[in-house]
């Protein structure tokens, strides 16, 4: 679908100048598309031979936010949902994580909501302190819930929550690889991943990394709590 996609808009521009805006819109969202499909399988091969290396680096999860939204937000627009990013609980700026792994992390888990979750509905990523020695992400939707019988499989390889014959039949295109990659992203950069579903009414995935701080420093979380009770 994606690889045909933005030939035949194209033609359409082409053929209606009129619509060649929207059409213009279309192309880029597919070609998008296909560039996180193609992206997927050749990292799922890297971390299948261990070529990917976690290269943690000081990083601003701020503006690393920023990016990731605004590389995802005609994807929302399209089914017209609520994708918000927001920092809390105590969040330090500038933590020390692989960037380029993290941008990867949060691609597949708010295309994976954004995929799942039905028009007018909503996508929430929020960073936090989760504790002293960690901090979290979590990627809520109110989409359609993965049933509990197929939990225990979701991160495998090339698996969907929906039974049919094909990755072609697909009611959701998609390769299969986004949470099995995300699974072992995580894993390489000595996180932990877990989710909270329910069938019909959405779902929650959680990733704890270790807080590493620039220059090896440490902030008790403790402290930021009595700091900001002061303000």
């Amino acid at each position: 679908v994606c690889a045909i996609s933005p030939p035949r808009h194209a033609e359409l521009a082409m053929s209606a100048p009129h619509t060649a805006v929207s059409n213009a819109a279309r192309i880029l969202l597919n070609a998008q598309r296909l560039l996180s499909m193609v992206e997927n399988i050749l990292s799922q091969t890297r971390l299948r031979t261990g070529k990917i290396k976690n290269n943690p680096t000081a990083t601003n999860i701020t503006e690393l936010f920023s990016l990731v939204k605004s590389m995802l937000s005609a994807e929302a627009k399209e089914k017209h949902l609520e994708l918000t990013w927001s920092i809390s609980g105590g969040m330090l700026p500038v933590v020390m994580i692989d960037k380029t792994l993290l941008q990867q992390i949060l691609i597949n888990l708010a295309i994976n909501a954004i995929k799942f979750t039905p028009k007018e509905g909503y996508v929430r990523v929020t960073a936090f302190r989760s504790s002293d020695a960690e901090w979290s992400i979590s990627v809520k939707d109110n989409g359609v819930g993965i049933p509990a019988s197929k939990r225990s499989e979701i991160f495998n390889e090339f698996f969907q929550a929906h039974e049919n014959t094909s990755v072609y039949d697909r009611p959701h295109q998609g390769t299969g690889l986004g949470l099995s990659i995300v699974k072992g992203l995580v894993e390489r950069m000595n996180g932990t991943l877990q989710l909270e579903s329910a069938e019909g009414e959405g779902t929650e995935f959680f990733i704890a990394f270790p807080l590493v701080l620039p220059g090896d420093r440490t902030i008790p979380l403790v402290s930021l709590k009595q700091a900001s009770t002061k303000k």
